[in-house]
């Protein structure tokens, strides 16, 4: 399994060559990393608010070494003034070499001494090191303390940032490697844990739980409740437009696309009521226009009320 993770892993390049952290596949097109590691990249401060519009430059050494791609950034947290985010995901334009692969990934509520290991490019290092270590719990960010338990060998460090924390137990990614500790006597970095990045970004959630997208109107919040509770009871996740998002925060509308397409399916629900009140009602229909989907497939909300394996 160790494969998938070698062929997953991205190195991160400035305009002219120099490698600044790293990143992995996360999907056919899609990167994940750290916001500040696009920022470096970029020439940009660690804390600009806005999402940069510039292409990211990077290469996947571990298939294709020094073949030069690039990316756009389509989600962007740059790093709170708490400590939390320090996020950053990118759509390739070219197509990925052949080998290349995305990541898999577990959520792990747990992961007290559980062993990891990643790979990162330090200073010098720009072909990569190993570093090992055990993972602890996590800060009041919800980020995970990782230290080196080692005598000997590489410790997490900068240029470790945006690299995939694997965990041997579970064959799988459970986080990203966000920052390090910088005094010289501790051996101790920080990792953002999988379930923290699937609420900053639905793709990820899409690729361990696939989800069914709820879009509606305000007039049907109620019904849309029971729809929901009835889903989850059958075991089908659901995302629903307003949670986790806040209109007019960072990416809202980026995020809404996302998650549109990132569903296994999109549920319009647009009833009687709904159609009658107004584009005040119909405001919840957003994320589904802003997608640019289309319906391929509807019945009548009262219709599909009467539906015997689903009592909403």
């Amino acid at each position: 399994m160790q494969e998938s993770l070698e062929a997953s892993l991205v190195r991160i390049h400035t305009a002219d060559g120099h490698v600044v952290g790293a990143g992995f596949l996360v999907g056919e097109r899609h990167i994940l990393t750290c916001a500040h590691v696009v920022a470096g990249a970029l020439g940009l401060a660690d804390d600009i608010l806005e999402k940069p519009q510039a292409q990211v430059t990077f290469d996947v050494p571990r298939v294709a070494p020094r073949r030069l791609l690039t990316a756009r950034v389509v989600l962007w947290r740059p790093q709170r003034t708490d400590g939390g985010d320090d996020i950053a995901g990118l759509e390739l334009l070219d197509d990925p070499p052949k080998g290349a692969q995305a990541a898999p990934l577990a959520q792990v509520e747990d992961l007290w001494e559980h062993s990891f290991r990643a790979f990162g490019f330090p200073r010098g290092q720009d072909a990569g090191v190993w570093a090992t270590g055990r993972l602890l719990g996590r800060q009041v960010t919800n980020w995970v303390q990782i230290e080196d338990t080692k005598e000997t060998g590489f410790a997490v460090e900068p240029g470790f940032s945006g690299t995939p924390v694997w965990d041997p137990q579970v064959e799988a990614v459970v986080g990203m490697v966000v920052a390090a500790e910088k005094r010289m006597n501790l051996k101790t970095a920080f990792a953002i844990p999988i379930d923290v990045l699937t609420r900053s970004w639905p793709l990820l959630e899409s690729l361990i739980h696939p989800f069914v997208f709820l879009c509606y109107a305000r007039a049907d919040s109620e019904l849309v409740t029971r729809l929901k509770t009835d889903l989850l009871e059958r075991r089908v996740h659901v995302w629903i437009d307003r949670e986790g998002l806040q209109p007019g925060t960072l990416d809202w509308e980026e995020a809404l696309r996302t998650a549109v397409r990132a569903a296994r399916a999109v549920l319009l629900i647009a009833s009687p009521p709904s159609t009658r009140s107004g584009s005040r009602g119909r405001s919840g229909w957003m994320p589904f226009r802003s997608a640019g989907a289309e319906c391929n497939t509807s019945m009548p909300a009262r219709a599909a009320m009467r539906r015997p394996y689903l009592n909403w």
